[in-house]
């Protein structure tokens, strides 16, 4: 997955998309935010659309450390 360089105080959005057996699915969520010492910034719950679908944006902060972050989803 390509990664794009973000400033701080950018938002960042993006979608989620959940599907069992190419069957898309509503489904309860936890999107978490991983800085780059690998800790939680900001967590979400979520329940994806009957498209299974879940769209989210995140305000990077400010103070921001430099580094590359991540979002993991889980199903909750």
């Amino acid at each position: 997955m390509p990664r794009n360089p973000v400033s701080t105080g950018a938002l960042v959005s993006f979608s989620v998309v959940v599907s069992w057996e190419e069957h898309r699915i509503v489904a309860d969520i936890r999107i978490s935010i991983i800085g780059p010492k690998g800790s939680k910034i900001h967590e979400y719950a979520r329940k994806t659309s009957s498209f299974g679908i879940a769209n989210e944006s995140w305000a990077v902060p400010e103070d921001a450390v430099l580094g590359t972050y991540a979002i993991e989803v889980q199903a909750a």
